[in-house]
C-alpha cells in the first residue's frame, strides 16, 4: 500500500481567482509556496507535458502528497509566472496581462509545458505591444530569435533603429542566440543607413565636377532660396543647412529614422544661423516643415528595406 501523507501549512498559500476554485481535481504548488487548483483535464488539452504528468501511475514506493484532500504537484516555477501561463490557459480569465513581463514570464511557461497553442496566441501579443518593442527593442529581438517569431524580430529590429550603434546596451542575453542573428541585426541596421544616405543624395544634392551643391528646388520650396539660399553676389549656397545636413550624415548612419533629422538636441547651430540671419529669422516654421518632409522620406525609404543578411562592404564604405 503506498503511504498518503497531508502537507501541513499552519497558513497554506492559496493563488488569486479563479485558481483558489475547490472544485479543480489537482493542485500545483509553486517554489515560493502558492498553491493553484486547477483542472487536470484542462491543463492536457494544451500541454502534452502535463497531460503525460498525469497519466503517470502512482509508484507504490513514493509517497502521493496531498493539499486539502487533493493530489498535489510540486513545480519548478514560481508563482507570478505560474499564475500568467495559467490564466492564459483557462477560459474564466476575462482579463489577461498586457505587460511586457507578465507576457514574457507566460511564453517562458508556455515553451516549458509545450503549449504551443498558448504560445501562438502569445506571439501576437508580443508583436502588437509596439509601446514594449520600441522601449526595448533589442531584448524584444533576442526573445523573437529565441522562439523563432518572425514578424516580431522584423519589428524589433526596425525599432532598433532608434538606438544608436556606439551606445548598444551589453545585454547578457545576447549569448543565447546565434552569431548569425546578432549579425543580421547589424546588417539590417547598415543597410537602412544606406538607404538613407542614398536617398540624402538623390533627393537633396547634386554632384558638379565631383563637388556635392545643395538642390535648389529642395530648398527653395519652403521659402529659403530668396534669401539666403544663395549669395546675392557669388551666387554660392551659403553653409548652414548645407553644413547641418552633412553633419547629420553620422548622425543618421548611426540612427537612420526620421526623427534622428527633426531632432531638437541636433539643430542649436542651426537655429542660431537662421536667427542671426534678418530673412531666416522669421522662417523656423517653414525649416520645421522642410526636415518633417526630409523625415518623411527618410522613413519612407527604410521601410522599404527588408530584414535579411546584407553586403558588408556597406559599413566599409562609412570607416574608410
Amino acid at each position: 500500500m503506498s503511504e498518503t501523507r497531508e502537507i501541513e501549512l499552519t497558513l497554506p498559500q492559496v493563488a488569486d481567482t479563479p485558481f483558489n476554485d475547490l472544485e479543480g481535481d489537482v493542485v500545483l504548488r509553486t517554489t515560493d509556496g502558492v498553491h493553484f487548483y486547477v483542472h487536470k483535464f484542462l491543463l492536457s488539452l494544451v500541454s502534452p507535458v502535463f497531460k503525460d504528468l498525469f497519466l503517470l501511475p502512482e509508484s507504490k514506493d513514493v509517497s502521493q502528497e496531498l493539499f486539502q484532500n487533493k493530489p498535489c504537484i510540486s513545480v519548478d516555477d514560481d508563482s507570478c509566472s505560474l499564475f500568467q501561463v495559467l490564466s492564459w490557459c483557462d477560459p474564466r480569465v476575462l482579463s489577461i496581462s498586457q505587460k511586457g513581463e507578465h507576457l514574457q514570464s507566460a511564453l517562458r511557461l508556455a515553451d516549458k509545458y509545450d503549449m504551443k497553442c498558448i504560445t501562438q496566441r502569445l506571439e501576437k501579443s508580443l508583436g502588437e505591444c509596439m509601446e514594449l518593442i520600441n522601449a526595448s527593442p533589442i531584448e524584444m529581438y533576442i526573445l523573437a530569435i529565441q522562439y523563432g517569431f518572425k514578424d516580431l524580430a522584423k519589428k524589433a529590429a526596425k525599432a532598433s533603429l532608434s538606438v544608436p550603434l556606439a551606445q548598444r546596451p551589453k545585454i547578457p542575453a545576447l549569448r543565447e542566440i546565434s552569431a548569425t542573428a546578432l549579425h543580421n541585426l547589424y546588417q539590417y541596421h547598415l543597410a537602412c543607413s544606406e538607404a538613407v544616405r542614398s536617398y540624402m543624395d538623390r533627393e537633396l544634392w547634386l554632384n558638379v565636377g565631383g563637388r556635392h551643391e545643395f538642390k535648389e528646388d529642395a530648398y527653395g520650396y519652403y521659402g529659403f532660396a530668396d534669401c539666403c539660399a544663395r549669395h546675392p553676389v557669388h551666387r554660392q549656397w551659403l553653409a548652414y543647412l548645407p553644413n547641418y545636413m552633412y553633419e547629420m550624415k553620422w548622425e543618421l548612419f548611426s540612427m537612420p529614422i526620421g526623427a534622428t533629422i527633426q531632432n531638437p538636441k541636433f539643430q542649436g547651430t542651426l537655429q542660431q544661423s537662421m536667427r542671426n540671419c534678418s530673412s531666416c529669422k522669421d522662417k523656423s516654421a517653414a525649416m520645421t516643415e522642410f526636415l518633417k518632409a526630409v523625415g518623411i522620406g527618410i522613413d519612407s525609404v527604410v521601410a522599404q528595406v527588408s530584414y535579411h543578411a546584407f553586403n558588408l562592404s556597406i559599413f566599409l564604405e562609412y570607416i574608410c
